[in-house]
């Protein structure tokens, strides 16, 4: 008989993906987590892995198209067998239903109406519904597993949920929610050249740093800092043979410094502010598909070159679009750097749900008065800290901020 692969849900938060690509193809042989089809989740483009085996049949999204963690993916026959012309997901759903019923099973007859199709459909719970049909219904306060779709096995539309809201006569209360008619041509308006689907990395994007701002009481400190010992450390490891990055050099002084203040390697969790454990350091990049924070973990008992090593992996994963979930996961403070496209300084917004975030401008050759009035000139770089002042206060922000300061001028403090 025929098997149904529902969307797996593979890291805690993944809530849904986009399909990018099918891997296998209708008429394929897959094996259990066999690549099935690459898809973009609201962090990495990822494969799914087969989580049954058999002939594909049928493939129940399309490219471009959004599923929801869950839902039917894809129709698996075994070999030899076939899908009947007339096959639906509802028909498939209904004959699981009857074989894994624990007791003498209630006979279920076959769907005679669309809605009694739609309420099968709904004894199942496999619902197949647009992104924009499920939340044009809940905005209309509507059941949408009641709501049949337009042809027997496809999945619902705005159309058809429209027309539920119709013969419900829902539509008439609805105000503002029910998308009118255009409106007509004025002299201001203008002309849409392009729309760019807000899903995906960017939507994750827009969503948890629009979170960032609501949630977080925001709190900005800047100082300068001379970074002659850090141009120089990277020269000697350069000498060596290691051509360490910048960002790796400030991972190791970030892990350092956080291990020393662990209330700035912390989030907060309803009326409770938690102190991780774990030193995660993530370096935002930036990438053809969005804003990426791959993440060295556990950055406080690693060696730069390690972390370097670490880093660069990741930075080529996500450039490529092929990060995997744990690259970007687990994340518990983040450094970003702006100072390659002349940036002097910049206020970052906070990566939820840490409690800080440090940014890094360009490094300009400024003049420095030393302690004997003599002047010399310096490489400066302005480092912008931004906190969550719900969990620290300006004081203890100041000596979490001077600390990094003191190792970037002196690294050898990394060994003390």
């Amino acid at each position: 008989m025929a098997k149904i692969m529902d969307l797996p849900k593979l890291g805690v938060n993944m809530e849904k993906a986009k399909i990018i690509e099918w891997v296998a193809q209708v008429g394929a042989k897959v094996e259990l987590d066999q690549p099935l089809v690459a898809a973009e989740t609201d962090k990495a483009l990822v494969e799914i892995p087969a989580t049954v085996a058999g002939i594909l049949a049928k493939q129940l999204a399309q490219v471009g198209e959004t599923v929801a963690c869950g839902e039917p993916l894809a129709v698996f026959v075994e070999p030899g067998e076939e899908l009947p012309a007339d096959f639906s997901i509802d028909q498939a759903a209904l004959s699981l239903l009857e074989k894994t019923q624990p007791t003498a099973p209630v006979p279920v007859a076959a769907p005679t109406s669309a809605a009694s199709e739609a309420q099968a459909l709904r004894s199942f719970k496999r619902v197949k519904i647009s992104p924009r049909a499920k939340r044009t219904a809940r905005q209309m306060g509507i059941d949408y597993t009641l709501v049949a779709p337009s042809k027997p096995g496809a999945r619902i539309t705005y159309a058809d949920v429209r027309a539920y809201a119709e013969n419900l006569k829902v539509l008439p209360n609805l105000g503002a929610t029910v998308p009118g008619p255009a409106p007509p041509p004025t002299a201001d308006r203008l002309t849409v050249k392009k729309t760019i689907p807000l899903d995906g990395i960017r939507g994750t994007i827009a969503e948890r740093l629009w979170q960032s701002t609501q949630a977080t009481a925001r709190a900005v400190m800047l100082m300068k800092v001379d970074v002659t010992a850090m141009t120089n450390w990277r020269q000697d490891l350069k000498s060596q043979g290691y051509a360490v990055s910048f960002n790796s050099l400030l991972v190791a002084v970030a892990s350092k410094a956080l291990s020393e203040f662990p209330e700035f390697n912390a989030r907060v969790a309803g009326r409770e502010i938690q102190l991780i454990e774990e030193i995660n350091v993530g370096v935002a990049v930036d990438t053809a598909r969005g804003l990426l924070v791959p993440t060295i973990r556990g950055a406080d008992k690693r060696g730069v070159i390690s972390i370097d090593i670490d880093f660069k992996e990741k930075v080529e994963r996500a450039k490529a679009g092929r990060s995997t979930l744990d690259d970007l996961a687990g994340g518990t403070f983040t450094i970003t750097n702006l100072g390659m496209f002349g940036v002097e300084a910049f206020i970052p917004i906070i990566n939820p749900p840490e409690a800080a975030i440090l940014a890094l401008g360009e490094v300009n050759r400024e003049q420095v008065i030393l302690d004997d009035d003599s002047m010399v000139i310096r490489p400066l770089l302005r480092l912008s800290l931004v906190w969550d002042h719900r969990i620290n206060d300006g004081a203890p922000a100041a000596r979490f901020l001077s600390r990094i300061k003191q190792i970037m001028e002196w690294p050898m403090a990394l060994l003390n």
